[in-house]
């Protein structure tokens, strides 16, 4: 059975036989692929960056360092680009922009700027409420920080609604 192709806006679908449309947005059984033929791309002005694998819209440049309740009133301050709905990302959306092929840092330079160093995410460590995962993207590594441990902040936000 072939693959089923969906088309929205510059963006190609592959769905595999007997996956459903609304996994889509998880991209759990779908192979996600841009009109341009790449994942991300900057913004005009250079101050976002479109991830069209996944459907989120990253900050191209990472803010402060700043402890984790620190990271969180920063993202809810960003209005960059003019949106409000700027939050920290989870540990598998952060890993996704981690290029492990790359070092110091670990990420598409052309594409995203980086104080190559740890990064916080919004997923808490089961075992420990007061730690939350972190990436460092000099050398690549996962790990859990302290929430008041101090590390940089890398606002991400939808861009495709839920269940499309």
């Amino acid at each position: 059975m072939k693959p089923a192709l969906i088309h929205i806006e510059n963006l190609t679908v592959n769905l595999l036989p007997g996956a459903r449309a609304s996994e889509l947005v998880h991209g759990e059984l779908a192979n996600w692929k841009h009109a341009s033929g790449k994942q991300f791309e900057l913004s005009e002005d250079g101050l976002a960056v479109i991830d069209h694998v996944r459907g989120l819209m990253w900050a191209a440049d990472e803010l402060p360092r700043a402890d984790y309740d620190g990271a969180e009133k920063a993202v809810t301050a960003c209005r960059l680009g003019g949106f409000t709905d700027w939050r920290l990302p989870e540990l598998d959306e952060l890993e996704s922009i981690r290029d492990i092929t790359r070092h110091e840092p670990c990420l598409d330079t052309s594409i995203f700027k980086s104080n190559s160093g740890w990064v916080w995410t919004k997923t808490p460590c089961a075992w420990s409420p007061g730690r939350v995962w972190v990436v460092d993207f000099h050398g690549g590594d996962v790990d859990s920080y302290y929430r008041y441990y101090q590390a940089f902040v890398r606002p991400v936000r939808s861009v495709l609604p839920a269940g499309q």
